[in-house]
């Protein structure tokens, strides 16, 4: 009818914060993409268990025996402290004795890929193995329950129709290799000893 205001066209709340999500990842995310020092992968083979040692969390390590605290506030908690040095000392004397006698090897492989996020998705078409490959993260996978904030893997990277390039990095590292001879040794010892 003539003079009446048109009513605008409804949308639903989710799509409107898509998009206004997808615009302030646009503007934040592809402010600042550096390139890296190099792309593809390098190969670290071996890595010196001695640099390792000092980048050890013990933390988990004393979890494993059920002595509950962060290390090395750990060794000062009443009632576990005294337990938990006296742990700590045994497995530095084996620790110091796989890195001065080489009984366990280390190896790692670094990665860097051109990306760009597509939706929740990271696509990359140079990744290791050398073809268009995409990395699903699920919007859901990673929640702050406080808040019910949302973080999908995409989210970090430049969208693909920014026409950024950005970059996606991976790393696969083990401190495991040889380790069957270890523990067969171990095995040995320890059934000696408890007989």
């Amino acid at each position: 009818m003539p003079g009446e205001t048109p009513v605008p066209k409804k949308r639903s709340l989710s799509s409107l914060w898509r998009r206004a999500r997808q615009e302030a990842r646009v503007r934040l995310v592809c402010l600042y993409a550096p390139r890296p020092s190099f792309l593809g992968t390098r190969v670290y083979n071996p890595v010196p268990l001695g640099e390792i040692v000092p980048y050890i969390d013990w933390t988990p390590f004393f979890h494993a025996w059920e002595l509950r605290g962060i290390y090395p506030k750990i060794f000062e908690q009443e009632g576990v402290g005294p337990k938990a040095k006296e742990l700590f000392d045994d497995g530095r004397k084996l620790l110091d004795q796989i890195v001065r006698e080489r009984l366990l090897e280390a190896r790692a492989v670094i990665g860097f890929f051109p990306a760009n996020s597509v939706l929740e998705d990271i696509e990359s078409t140079r990744i290791i193995t050398a073809f268009a490959h995409d990395i699903s993260h699920l919007a859901a996978a990673a929640s702050e329950r406080q808040s019910g904030t949302q973080f999908c893997g995409g989210g970090f990277y430049c969208p693909r129709e920014s026409g950024k390039l950005d970059y996606l990095g991976v790393f696969a590292v083990t401190a495991g290799l040889h380790i069957e001879p270890l523990v067969k040794s171990l095995r040995k010892i320890t059934t000696t000893t408890t007989l």
